[in-house]
């Protein structure tokens, strides 16, 4: 039985989406060590602590950074100004403005 190509394209797109999540997905730890999870970060604050992840099953999720492993807070510090205060740029928004 052959099915037709829409349901062909439609499946090879919902694959590629599903897939993407997980391509910049890292294992985060909870602050007791005792849970893991898959996913991406999506937002930081730094300032208020509340991180944003997507899971690789498209779930969102958000909560504040002390959930977390010491590990991954370090990480977040280092690695998620750029997706700190909401901003969908790709700049350090917490910087001072250039003199």
């Amino acid at each position: 039985m052959m099915v037709p190509n829409r349901i062909h394209l439609f499946l090879l797109l919902a694959a590629v989406i599903l897939c993407g999540v997980g391509v910049d997905a890292r294992t985060w730890t909870s602050a007791d060590g005792a849970k893991t999870f898959e996913g991406k970060l999506q937002t930081y604050d730094i300032k208020s602590g509340k991180v944003t992840v997507t899971k690789v099953n498209g779930n969102r999720m958000t909560f504040h950074q002390d959930r977390l492993s010491v590990d991954d807070i370090a990480w977040l510090k280092e690695n998620g100004g750029e997706k700190s205060s909401g901003c969908r740029r790709r700049c350090n928004c917490n910087s001072a403005p250039p003199a």
